[in-house]
């Protein structure tokens, strides 16, 4: 109902929500309960959205909103809508003006939100609980101008209350500015400035609401321009709690005053914290460094180089007694036990505990080792100025290949007690996070620029020693923050982008990280497993784990959640078996309620895409684990995802777009049924984002389609080792180690990898021949098969992936043929046999595949599945070594071969082209004993004759067992 243009509301309106003042469910509801609500509610939100549309013609952006007809199943017992500054990030965490209608009658109010918030991501509670705190101090130091100006704008009509819905005459102030300063100075929310309508004048004063509502909050303006100031408008807009825009430094030496104190703060706190309760475990090592370099002239150039290789590469732990301790370690270790420890020699660091860029030059190879210790002498000769030295190191005639002024500046740092700062791409990210940009110009400039600003800070702080600001710095880098400074630049916002240096390439401490990841969840796996499923993430965002059930697959998938994603970046769901569309995991509109149903993956993938928009290559990763993802068809649930997924192209100037995922079809958001949040009718697949999903296969599960397993990498998990244990022998991480495999899975920001892999490399020829084997039947693949197998086999090998150089890459193919192709196969044994034999080919060395060797072996499938195990089982945990670690004996060999046969089946040599690495075949008459020198793919073979004894036994087979 409406009266000249305006929503109207009545006394039955108030008579409606009586009903359900006991608690109604919302199932037992009428259908003329169910039409009168959805009545009210649309009258609430169209009177709403005209004061706010009013309210944004001549003054700022208004939004609007209406509460839910339902709450937990029970029918809201008052309904309500309001209009608020777009400015604010939340109408609960900010001023709203709001039209309250409830059984004993209407309120009218300009008030302060609840500050209650039902996210469930602790960041976005975070964010807001920080903008509900600004907005308090902001009434509290409201300026006499503004206070007598809204006092002379209120008049007498409306009563100061301390908070909305409560009955007349109670918690009132007598004027507005006892309300302000109460309102102000407490930390909780709903004060309000409020005038009150029984039922009975409810239908007389009902066409007068949305002006009384547009006039009350043109009234109180010079406090609502206070608190969100011109400058904050498009900001907000950017994400929650955005950082001020970057500062230029203040001539005057002093701190700046957009310096973001708050991020500076928390850091030093949190500093001071861990230095009372673990000692300063890094001037420790630092301690130990410099002792050792002053011997550097006894030590021959091979000794030099091996010191720092191990005095940095290992980045990690101090020993006390047997004991180990690091960075993030659990047991108490103060500052006066570990100084006690220290000068009775029972400490011993090993490793460097901080990056300073110089383990990633001393992890390489190198021949000008004279070069480097020349430069040590030249970096620790105190007879010339430090900016003059950095200058010749990093640019000048004293420059050495690979080392730059991180490295320098780093090691002097630690060797020399601190006297000069590093200067680092942590440096630089740090200010450029904490709105003070670095603008130096060359080593020398920025040498002397990072020392003032470190000593100003240093004094602030009350800290130590500038070793300390430099662990600020990596505290403030690391800040689960979507703060991430900006820079104006013509329309807009844009990222400020990280610095190049950091080396996002470098994945020398992955390995080790993953196995101390697995061994801490209690699994166990042998290297290449861990450093596979890593990769195949990595190079295509959508994983499936299968094989048999016990083996850790969902543990593996949660360790790698936690290993790479934040507690608020990542998202369970368990497929339920009665998906039949995406509903179930993308959410939908609920008609009744004219509401969105959230789901965890629909809020992760709009947490990930505003991140993504807001921080660009600062955004972190987002991973999303679907467990038991095949009890329900996965084409039907998961088929929007799957379209999006392959549709993000790279744009010429290197932005990746893509469809968008439909969530609903009306034309604005949504409000959800569960958090508050607004829903938009489309969400895009983020390059953040990544998709594992775990499968059994059994009775109650459906089979893949091409169409999915194209798509993703798959990983059997099938091997077990009942004698190895994932908790023996497991170690933490330093948190470096662990950033520096998080932005190396990330590629520093730049996340999915869709440039096209490079086909100039001898393994396309593999592929070529794996797909004319597989063509004949029409199950070869294409293009984007190709790339990714490609894609994956290039990063194999770095940082010892799976090995190094060349083997790393034959490896790499193994398990792609293994992961990417085999999958896919799944028939009768007039389907399969053919192809499945001329793969074994493929597997075998081209001097082991004469006289058809490949198809005797295959007419034999107990034998060769017998001898694949011994041979592959795992490189190094094959049935026969299993048996032996248990009980010590040596057990016959499992294929029948006597030991003389084995003995003479190893070391033979190699006769292959380079690239191709294989054994020269000796001739024979039959295919047997099969030795491991004759198999170039062991990993795919075993699978193969897996196969192939299922068609024997069963007539069919799957890759899916």
């Amino acid at each position: 109902m409406s009266v000249g243009g305006a929503p109207a509301f009545t006394e039955l309106d108030c008579a409606l929500l009586g009903q359900f003042a006991g608690g109604t469910q919302t199932r037992d509801l009428t259908e003329d309960q169910v039409s009168g609500i959805a009545d009210l509610r649309t009258r609430l939100r169209a009177a709403a959205t005209s004061v706010a549309d009013q309210l944004s013609v001549d003054w700022r952006p208004f939004k609007s909103d209406v509460n839910r007809p339902s709450i937990s199943g029970h029918v809201a017992k008052l309904l309500w809508s309001c209009a608020y500054p777009s400015a604010s990030p939340h109408k609960s965490f900010g001023l709203q003006v709001a039209l309250i209608v409830q059984p004993s009658g209407v309120e009218l109010c300009f008030c302060l939100g609840s500050g209650a918030s039902q996210s469930k991501s602790a960041h976005t509670r975070d964010e807001l609980g920080r903008e509900f705190a600004r907005v308090h101090e902001r009434m509290q130091t409201a300026p006499r101008g503004v206070v007598e100006d809204v006092t002379e704008r209120l008049g007498s009509d409306w009563s100061f209350r301390k908070k909305w819905l409560m009955p007349a005459g109670a918690g009132e102030f007598r004027t507005f500015e006892e309300w302000l300063r109460s309102a102000g100075a407490s930390s909780e929310g709903g004060a309000s400035i409020s005038r009150y309508l029984t039922p009975e004048e409810v239908d007389g004063a009902a066409p007068a609401f949305v002006d009384d509502l547009v006039r009350l909050t043109r009234a109180v303006r010079p406090l609502v321009d206070w608190v969100y100031p011109d400058d904050r408008t498009d900001i907000q807009t950017a994400g929650l709690g955005a950082a001020d825009l970057a500062v230029e430094p203040d001539e005057s030496g002093r701190i700046p005053p957009g310096f973001r104190r708050d991020l500076f703060d928390v850091a030093v706190a949190e500093l001071k914290r861990e230095r009372l309760e673990h000692g300063d475990l890094h001037q420790v090592a630092c301690r130990q460094l410099a002792a050792w370099i002053e011997q550097r002239d006894t030590l021959t150039d091979d000794a030099l180089w091996a010191g720092l290789r191990d005095r940095f590469l290992p980045f990690g732990y101090v020993e006390i007694d047997g004991n180990r301790y690091g960075a993030n370690s659990p047991t108490p270790l103060n500052e006066a036990e570990l100084r006690a420890a220290e000068q009775a020699g029972r400490v011993t660091a090993h490793g460097n505990l901080h990056w300073t860029g110089l383990a990633r030059a001393v992890g390489r190879e190198r021949d000008d080792v004279p070069a480097i210790r020349a430069a040590i002498d030249w970096i620790l000769d105190e007879t010339s100025p430090f900016d003059v030295r950095i200058a010749a190191l990093v640019g000048g005639d004293r420059h050495v290949r690979g080392f730059a002024i991180a490295v320098w500046t780093g090691f002097y740092a630690m060797v020399r007690d601190w006297g000069q700062p590093a200067v680092n791409a942590t440096v630089h990210g740090a200010y450029e996070k904490l709105g003070w940009p670095l603008v130096e110009d060359g080593p020398a400039a920025g040498v002397a620029e990072v020392r003032a600003r470190g000593e100003l800070l240093l004094a602030e702080s009350g800290l130590p020693s500038l070793s300390d600001i430099d662990w600020v710095y990596w505290r403030v880098l690391d800040m689960g923050s979507t703060d991430t400074p900006t820079k104006q630049a013509g329309i807009g916002l844009i990222t400020a982008e990280p610095p190049e240096s950091l080396n996002w390439m470098d994945a020398s401490a992955v390995p080790g990280v993953l196995r101390s990841v697995a061994a801490g969840a209690g699994l166990w796996f042998e290297s290449w497993v861990l450093e596979d499923l890593y990769l195949a993430l990595r190079t295509k965002p959508f994983l499936i784990l299968t094989g048999l059930s016990g083996t850790g697959k969902t543990k593996v998938a949660l360790a790698l959640q936690d290993l790479l994603t934040d507690k608020d970046t990542r998202a369970f769901v368990s497929v339920r078996p009665d998906w039949v569309d995406g509903k179930g995991l993308l959410g939908f509109h609920n008609l009744l309620t004219d509401t969105f149903v959230m789901t965890d993956t629909t809020r992760l993938l709009l947490d990930a895409e505003a991140e993504f928009k807001a921080r660009g290559r600062d955004a972190r990763p987002y991973i999303l684990l679907l467990d038991e993802m095949n009890l329900a068809r996965v084409e039907h649930y998961l088929a929007d995802y799957l379209s999006v997924l392959e549709s993000r192209r790279v744009t010429p100037d290197g932005q990746v777009t893509d469809e968008q995922i439909v969530l609903h079809t009306m034309g604005s958001n949504l409000p959800t049924s569960g958090d508050g949040r607004a829903v938009p009718p489309t969400v895009g697949l983020a390059p953040n984002v990544y998709l594992i999903g775990t499968v059994n296969i059994d009775e109650t599960t459906h089979p893949f389609s091409r169409k999915v397993l194209d798509r993703a990498n798959v990983v059997e998990l099938f091997d077990v080792d009942l004698t190895k244990s994932g908790v023996d022998g497991s170690t933490g991480n330093a948190a470096a180690e662990r950033r520096k495999t998080r932005d190396h899975f990330a590629r520093g920001g730049r996340f999915v990898d869709l440039t096209e892999p490079s086909l100039d490399t001898p393994w396309l020829t593999e592929l070529v021949a794996v797909n004319a084997v597989l063509a004949r039947d029409r199950l070869h693949f294409g293009y984007r098969v190709r790339n990714e197998i490609l894609a994956f086999v290039e990063q194999a090998g770095d940082g010892g992936l799976l090995g190094e150089g060349e083997d790393a890459r034959r490896v790499a193919l193994d398990v792609q043929l293994l992961q990417k192709v085999l999958p896919k196969l799944a028939g009768s044994r007039e389907r399969l046999e053919r192809p499945l034999r001329g793969l074994l080919a493929v597997c075998l060395t081209p001097g082991a595949r004469r006289n058809d060797r490949a198809g005797l072996l295959a007419d034999d499938p107990e034998q060769l599945f017998t001898r694949m195990e011994a041979i592959a089982g795992g490189d190094g945990w094959s049935a026969v070594e299993q048996i032996q670690a248990a009980t010590g004996d040596a057990p016959e060999l499992i294929d029948g071969e006597d030991e003389e046969v084995a003995d003479a089946t190893e070391n033979v040599a190699q006769a292959e082209s380079p690239g191709l690495p294989a054994a020269r075949a000796m001739v024979r008459s039959g295919p047997w004993p099969l030795r491991t020198d004759e198999l170039r793919y062991p990993r795919t073979a075993r699978k193969i004759a897996r196969m192939l004894l299922q068609l024997r036994d069963e007539g069919y087979a799957s890759f899916f067992e």
